[in-house]
């Protein structure tokens, strides 16, 4: 399809090639791939397992990260943030739930942050 598609709903078994504009209520397929840009006016939900971002710049509006969501009992797996430093060892800030006190891991050793 080239020059544009309009319409409520677009079901695809196999592989739906669209050149130009896509405007859709809804659409229904196996998979969705985007080579050039891809712009979602409203909200975007995945639903899965995993979701991967290949990306430089990461920009969140939002002031709080939430991690770990899925907790629903006693937590038990530590979580924070991971720097990756190529052939360096990698450095990270992290929430221990054995001891409930935040590290700072600085490539080489764990330092509990003193808290004030």
């Amino acid at each position: 399809m080239s020059g544009g598609v309009s319409t409520t709903t677009l079901s695809a078994s196999g592989a739906a090639t669209i050149t130009g504009t896509m405007t859709s209520g809804n659409v229904a397929t196996n998979g969705i791939t985007a080579s050039g840009n891809l712009t979602v006016t409203g909200n975007l939900t995945v639903n899965g397992t995993s979701t991967v971002l290949n990306t430089e710049t990461l920009t969140v509006e939002d002031n709080i990260v939430l991690l770990n969501s899925n907790v629903t009992s006693t937590p038990s797996a530590n979580a924070g943030i991971e720097v990756e430093r190529g052939t360096s060892a990698n450095a990270s800030i992290f929430w221990d739930e054995s001891t409930d006190k935040w590290y700072v891991n600085d490539a080489t050793t764990s330092k509990q942050i003193a808290l004030v």
